[in-house]
């Protein structure tokens, strides 16, 4: 189990640090990329599902 561990959190970093470094930043910045997309496509979401809703009754 401690493996699978150690390899999530590399494969965490990896695509962090490849992100980042596509901005010339370093893996923590990629990190908050990746956040921030997420949080966008989520709200997003959540938007959408609240409209539809409003728009049912």
């Amino acid at each position: 189990m401690f493996g699978l561990d150690i390899k999530l959190f590399n494969l965490l970093f990896s695509y962090c640090y490849k992100l980042g470094s596509a901005f010339d930043l370093g893996a923590f910045e990629g990190f908050i990329i990746y956040l921030g997309v997420i949080a966008l496509g989520l709200t997003g979401s959540l938007n959408q599902i609240q409209r539809k809703k409003k728009n049912d009754y």
